[in-house]
Order: structure tokens, then sequence, then C-alpha cells
């Protein structure tokens, strides 16, 4: 090698020595360069870097973080970026977590959860951490939304009136109520039939077919009384009293007959056997029994030969049975029912006397209209065996009453009563032609 060849590389060293010299301050002391406002504008909100969200959350030794000239700690002094950043020991074994954000331009802050200063109190350069989920105040009860679901029930359900016209058939009264029902009825029962009468001379008489006309007038006042004894158990009275005027005329006679007091008194009562649950499939059934008692002044002779309901009583101790079904497709109840009515004997002028066989049937329906009126409509019919005379069938004498009935119920619960107007059409020739009336319930 020449003396031109070690002058180049001493020059060459000197050169790159001075160099190094001259630029090695400016990279140990970098933390003490300016920091311009666009880099980190202190107008950026908590946990946003450049106009985006910082993501990147990491831990850093005290060699890898840089730090803005001058980070303010709550409660200290001013310190120097390497004295305010915390090693990673200090970080590991320290009891109060730390929040390391790595940001795009190689500033890291470190805050404390502990200790947050007040916006208006953050120096140049700090940010404002965001809020902890679990720090956020918990909502008052107060303040949340009320909104009520399909199963909360606001209020009190308003009383449902559109069973009460079958009130005397079925199972309505809670234990300890009681209903009282007063009512008033007029009944016409017309039947034109042929009559025997005898004529001629002594010497030769002759029977002649003569037309005659019976006709029945009644009116009833009956006392009705519902008690209810047991959840599911009802207990009934009546009481009627009243007048019955009977005519029997035909040509060139006519003969009257009047009565009043009180009729035949009925006693029973009436169980739920199954409750429907409001399911129009699955009816309410109630079982009814009952026994009347021949309280009224009627021959049991005249009881056998007069239509049920167009007299005040038969003369003879009933027993009697029903079973009634309901089903409510709301706004319209469906009823039907069957039993029979049975006759104790009784002697009526050494005669031993029985009433036939009754053998009973219902159906018909109510509409509510609105919360307090019902509108309904039924058919009630019955078919009555021949009676008996000291165990022998009397032939001809079996009826079969039908009629039909339309009525309405109005509630009217400011003075806990109930109006029932009413008016039944007679549909054969064995039941009454008429009969009109008015209930009314307290």
């Amino acid at each position: 090698m020449t003396n031109r060849h070690v002058c180049r590389w001493v020059c060459r060293w000197v050169l790159c020595s001075a160099l190094v010299a001259v630029a090695y301050p400016h990279f140990t002391r970098a933390e003490d360069a300016p920091m311009p406002d666009d880099v980190y504008p202190a107008s950026q909100p908590a946990g946003v870097v450049d106009g985006l969200p910082s993501t990147d959350v990491s831990v850093a030794s005290d060699a890898s973080i840089f730090m803005p000239p001058q980070v303010v700690i709550p409660g200290e002094s001013s310190l120097s970026p390497r004295e305010a950043t915390p090693s990673l020991e200090a970080i590991l074994t320290s009891d109060t977590p730390s929040l390391v954000t790595t940001l795009p331009s190689q500033v890291a802050l470190v805050s404390s959860m502990e200790a947050v200063p007040a916006p208006n109190q953050l120096a140049y350069g700090e940010v404002q951490p965001a809020p902890v989920p679990s720090e956020l105040p918990p909502v008052a009860p107060s303040a949340q939304p009320n909104i009520p679901t399909e199963q909360q029930k606001l209020g009190e359900a308003p009383e449902d009136y559109s069973h009460q016209f079958l009130r005397q058939e079925s199972v309505l009264l809670r234990p300890g109520d009681w209903q009282l029902d007063i009512g008033i009825n007029y009944t016409v029962f017309d039947h034109n039939y042929t009559n025997l009468a005898v004529g001629g001379s002594e010497e030769s008489p002759s029977v002649v077919p003569v037309d005659s006309r019976f006709t029945s007038r009644l009116l009833l006042m009956p006392l009705d009384f519902r008690y209810g004894f047991l959840d599911r158990l009802q207990l009934f009275a009546n009481v009627p009293f009243g007048w019955s005027n009977t005519e029997n005329a035909f040509f060139g006679f006519d003969e009257f007959s009047n009565k009043g007091g009180i009729g035949d008194v009925t006693g029973g009562l009436s169980y739920l056997v199954c409750k429907g649950r409001g399911q129009s499939y699955q009816p309410d059934v109630i079982a009814t029994l009952a026994c009347t008692a021949p309280t009224a002044d009627v021959s049991p002779l005249q009881g056998i030969l007069e239509p049920p309901n167009t007299l005040l009583g038969q003369g003879f101790w009933f027993g009697s049975w029903n079973v009634l079904f309901v089903h409510t497709i709301d706004p319209v109840i469906i009823f039907y029912g069957f039993g029979s009515r049975h006759a104790l004997m009784r002697e009526y002028h050494g005669y031993d006397v029985r009433y036939g066989d009754q053998y009973m049937y219902r159906g018909g329906m109510g509409f509510a209209v609105n919360e307090r009126v019902t509108l309904s409509a039924s058919i009630t019919g019955s078919y009555i065996t021949d009676p008996r005379l000291d165990g022998q069938r009397i032939a001809g004498l079996a009826m079969e009453p039908v009629s039909m009935r339309f009525g309405a119920t109005i509630a009217r619960p400011a003075c806990l009563r109930y109006w029932d107007p009413f008016v039944e059409i007679g549909l054969t020739d064995d039941a009454p032609n008429s009969r009109v009336g008015m209930t009314f319930t307290y």
C-alpha cells in the first residue's frame, strides 16, 4: 500500500468520526426535538389518534417508549419523559393497572385509571382516557321505561254479566253471596176440545158431541232465592204466589173457578261439575237436583189433566234432576241440557193416582250486546207419559208441551240488580199459548 492510499483512509476515518460526533447528540436526545402541532393536536378526543381510534395496546419497556417534551402526571411536578415513563417491572408489580397506547407517530402515553384529570386541566399532548364500562353510573329503576307486556294486567277486569240470564240454572255466586228474584208474569192457556153431551129423552137418551173450550189464566208472582254455599255449590228455593182462573165453556154452558194463594214450593241445589275455563269446546257442566212439595190448593185429578205451568200447582210430590252444558264463545253463550221429573203416588178419594213421568230438554243461546245487556232465546220442551190410576194407565192423556222464550237481561251494577223482561210462545197445543213477564233481581 502506498502513502497515498494510507492518507485517503485516514481522511475518510476522520471525516466519518466528525460526522458521527456531530450527528450523535441529535439521535440520543430526540426527545428534546420540538413536536409539531399536526403530529398530535390537543383537540383530538380521548382514544383517537390522527383522526382514527387507537386499538393497538401493548406493554413497553423503558428503552422503547418515547414521550412528548413534557407530561403532566396528576399530583406530581413536571418530569422528564424518561422519568415519567414507568418501567416494565413497575407495570407488572403495580397494584394500579396502566394503559400504554402506541401512536402511529411513535408517541406513547401512560395514564393512571384512578386519577383522571378534568378535560380543562390536561396539558399539551395529554389524552383524556375513555370511561370504563364498569365505572358508568347505574341507571335508576325509575328511569327505565315501563313497557307493559301481554302478561301484565293493568287495573281490574270489568265484571262479566253475560251469563246472568242463566242465573236460575247455573252456578254464578261466590260462597256467602245471595240473590233474590221478585217477578210477575201472566200466562194464558186456551185449548179447544170435543166434549160429549147427553141429550134426548129419558126413554131414548142420545150422546151428542159438543165443541168445548177450556181457558186457564194464571197471574203469578214468583220469589226465587239463591245462596252460594260453597265454591261450586249453590242452593235455591222458589216460593210462588198468585191467582188462577179457569173457564170451561161450551154451547149454552159456562163454568168458572178462581183460586189464589201460594203455589207449589220447590227447593234444591246446583253443582258445577266441570269448569270450562273459557274454552269453547269445553263447556261448563252444571247438575241440578230439586224437590217440589204440593203446597198449592190443587186436586191431583185436576193436576193430571192440565199441562204444567198453567195452574198454581199440580198436587203431587215431585223429584227432578237435570244437567246443563254451557259453551262460552265470546260474545255468544250456547247452552243445552236434559233431565227428568218423577212424581210420587198419591191417594185421592180412595184411588191411587200417579202423575206421568216427565222427560225434559232445553237449548238456546245468549248474545252479549255490550257489557250490561244480553239478549237470549231458548226452546224448552218435555214429554209427559200417561198418568196411572190404581196402577192402570189412562190412555190418551200423554202431553208434549214445547215453548220458545225470548228475553233480555239488563245489568244495573249501581243498584246491584238485574232486569229480565221476557215473552214465551207456545209451539204445541199442550203448551201455554203465551206468557209474558218481568223479573227483578236484587
